[in-house]
């Protein structure tokens, strides 16, 4: 697969997971789920969004490559695997802790408040919505 840069990592959530999810797929033989939501920590909410706002997005199209809304892949065992968060969240917070781990775990076993909020399946709203045009163009 070879390495990935900080850079290509953070807040590269919809574009990272489109990637590996085949990889994921081929690793551990069975299907991950693109997953599209938000997460909520102890005390505040991270890219948060309701259905109202998904909707309006779907009507109005994303214009920019700023796109309030997260991404990671849920396996049928419900376990989330998200290589994207705990890198965006320590460069956002100027932390070392977290730089390069990721989130492969059951819901049950999240710990410090984490709340993982899927709120679509699939990678349709990507292409209806325009966001896939802003995906970076690394291969994994």
């Amino acid at each position: 697969m070879g390495e990935l840069s900080e850079a290509d990592v953070v807040a590269q959530c919809l574009s990272l997971h489109m990637r590996l999810k085949p990889v994921i797929e081929k690793i551990l033989r069975c299907d991950a789920y693109y997953t599209i939501g938000w997460v909520s920590l102890e005390k505040s909410e991270m890219f948060k969004q309701t259905e109202e706002s998904l909707s309006e997005m779907l009507k109005r199209g994303i214009n920019g490559s700023s796109i309030n809304i997260h991404a990671w892949l849920t396996l049928p065992s419900l376990e989330i695997l998200d290589f994207s968060l705990p890198t965006t969240y320590a460069k956002i917070h100027g932390l070392e802790d977290g730089k390069g781990a990721v989130v492969s775990k059951h819901p049950s076993e999240l710990t410090g408040g984490m709340m993982y909020q899927p709120m679509l399946v699939g990678e349709e709203f990507l292409s209806k919505s325009g966001a896939m045009r802003f995906f970076a163009t690394y291969s994994i």
